[in-house]
């Protein structure tokens, strides 16, 4: 519900779930919210489970649609399992034809709040001050003697079944925003991504012509990728990114697309590097991360010494750095590196290659098929 937020999430809550889960009941399919338990005893509560992008209930919030992932425990009988999701679907129809004109009705006005909504979540944390009770029927959490190990391991007693209340931390908090930029500008050679915004749905307009813009630029300063794969990446995490100001050089041919539109959302969580799920973080863009220049130290270490006798300034940081750190001081290699990068650094290296056009310049480029009058809109 907080993912989802403002007069959807608190419908969400408030109404829809409240009335799916009686006439769930009064089915004798009694529900509960997702048991997000890994491995310790139930009756201390658990987390609301958290779908970001990646996950299709997580991927409709981008859109302004309420979804659902039902799951029916794998330890039940299927024939049971088979007929409590029928049970679901029938409730979900039933629900929606019957609340249809309000549900359209919330749809469009959450659509219009957030295509004029500045400040946008990227990223969240669970809320442990706050937590709601529900009623639990499982399975006693003591543990056994492992028949394989020996030793004592954590297990759910099947022959002894209880009914509890326990608490469940159903509230989340914002842990990073991002101010909404006008448009994102996506250079042509991007194609893998221009193609999934394409498939979503993202309205974007063609660079008629070369073009310099002035953008906001991200540096990305520092990040983890994970070192095991998952779903064949790697993912990169805690970024951090350096923002600036630049007029950059855009090759005609490149895309633009601007966040008046339905797509606003999607397009902030996907572009955006330092949100959860964005494709900087699903590896669309390790390409920027490599250094494509470097040197040899036996064919640079005499440039290198000439470049120290003329530069006093560049001179006087590498001692300061051989001074205050003794690892550096023994490494001949890395002292050629500090000269190196400051003077041949690559300047595109780590520099995100998508754009924010925060600023409105109708002289510093052109774009084919952009409608003037949504760009001049007051809420730009």
């Amino acid at each position: 519900k907080d993912k989802l937020g403002g007069i959807l999430g608190n419908y969400l809550h408030t109404q829809m779930e409240p009335a799916i889960y009686k006439m769930m009941e009064k089915k004798n399919n009694a529900m509960i919210p997702y048991v997000n338990v890994w491995g310790w005893d139930a009756r201390k509560g658990w987390n609301q489970f958290f779908d970001s992008p990646r996950y299709s209930s997580g991927y409709a919030t981008l859109f302004n649609t309420l979804a659902f992932v039902p799951e029916t425990h794998m330890l039940k009988p299927y024939a049971n399992r088979v007929q409590a999701t029928y049970d679901l679907m029938q409730c979900f129809i039933n629900y929606a034809s019957t609340n249809c004109n309000t549900l359209w009705q919330l749809k469009n006005d959450a659509i219009e709040a957030m295509v004029r909504q500045r400040n946008f979540p990227i990223s969240w944390k669970n809320d442990k001050t706050k937590a709601d009770t529900i009623l639990y029927n499982g399975y006693t959490y003591d543990s056994v003697k492992s028949k394989v190990s020996g030793l004592i391991v954590p297990h759910y007693n099947r022959q002894k079944t209880y009914t509890a209340k326990v608490p469940f931390y159903n509230n989340y908090i914002t842990t990073d925003s991002v101010q909404a930029p006008i448009a994102y500008i996506i250079p042509f050679h991007n194609y893998k991504v221009i193609e999934l915004l394409q498939n979503n749905g993202i309205e974007m307009q063609n660079f008629e012509q070369d073009s310099i813009v002035l953008v906001e630029q991200y540096t990305i300063v520092d990040y983890k990728s994970s070192a095991t794969p998952y779903e064949g990446h790697h993912a990169n995490k805690d970024v951090k990114v350096q923002v600036s100001m630049q007029k950059i050089f855009i090759p005609k041919g490149s895309y633009y697309a601007a966040t008046y539109q339905v797509g606003k959302r999607f397009l902030i969580e996907t572009l955006e590097p330092h949100a959860m799920d964005s494709y900087f973080s699903w590896n669309f863009f390790d390409a920027f991360l490599t250094q494509k220049e470097g040197f040899t130290s036996y064919a640079f270490e005499e440039l290198a010494a000439s470049v120290l006798q003329k530069n006093d300034s560049l001179k006087t940081a590498l001692n300061q750095k051989v001074i205050a750190d003794t690892a550096f001081a023994k490494d001949a290699e890395a002292q050629l590196k500090f000269v190196y990068d400051a003077i041949y650094h690559e300047p595109r290296h780590n520099v995100y290659p998508i754009y924010r056009v925060v600023r409105k310049n109708k002289n510093d480029f052109s774009v084919q098929g952009t409608n003037e009058q949504e760009l001049n809109k007051k809420d730009e």
